[in-house]
C-alpha cells in the first residue's frame, strides 16, 4: 500500500469519526433544548395551576358568602311572613349553604393532605437517596470538634 492510499485511508477515518462525534454532539445538544423546554413548560403548567387554586379558592369563598347571605336573609323573611313557603325556602337555604361548607371543607382537606402526601413522598425519596447514616459517614472524623461547656463562674451562678 502506498503512502497516498494510507493517507486516503486515515483521512476517511479521521471523517468518519468526526462526523460521528459531530453527530453524538447536536444529539446531546438537541437534548439539552428539549429538556430545558421541558422544565420551562413544567414551571410553567405549576404556576398556572397554583393561580387556578387560588381563583377556584376565591370563587368558592364567594359564592359561600353569597349562599349565607342569601340564608340569612331568607330566614328573617320566613320570622317575619311565617308563611310555609317562606319556611321552606329558608330551610332549603339553610340546607345549600351547608352542603356547600361541608364540599369546601372537604376539598381543603383532601388539598392539604395530597400537599401533606407530597412532601412526604419527597421526603421518603430523598431519604433513600441521601440514608442519613451515608451522610454523617461522609464527615471526615477531623472536622468534628467537641467543645466543653463553659465551667461555671466560682460564685456559683450559671
Amino acid at each position: 500500500m502506498t503512502n497516498t492510499e494510507t493517507a486516503a485511508q486515515w483521512g476517511t477515518l479521521v471523517g468518519v469519526f468526526l462526523v460521528a462525534v459531530m453527530t453524538q454532539w447536536h444529539a446531546w445538544k438537541s437534548r439539552k433544548q428539549a429538556n430545558s423546554a421541558v422544565a420551562e413548560a413544567r414551571g410553567y403548567v405549576a404556576k398556572q395551576t397554583q393561580r387556578m387554586g387560588e381563583i377556584h379558592s376565591l370563587v368558592n369563598g364567594a359564592m359561600a358568602r353569597a349562599l349565607r347571605t342569601i340564608m340569612i336573609l331568607a330566614k328573617e323573611k320566613a320570622e317575619v311572613t311565617g308563611h310555609p313557603t317562606d319556611v321552606a325556602a329558608a330551610e332549603q337555604a339553610q340546607r345549600d349553604y351547608e352542603e356547600h361548607d361541608m364540599k369546601q371543607r372537604l376539598a381543603e382537606a383532601s388539598r392539604e393532605s395530597y400537599k401533606a402526601g407530597q412532601d412526604a413522598e419527597r421526603i421518603k425519596h430523598l431519604q433513600t437517596k441521601y440514608p442519613p447514616q451515608a451522610i454523617f459517614n461522609t464527615i471526615p472524623a477531623t472536622e468534628v470538634k467537641v467543645v466543653p461547656p463553659d465551667p461555671p463562674d466560682s460564685q456559683g451562678g450559671l
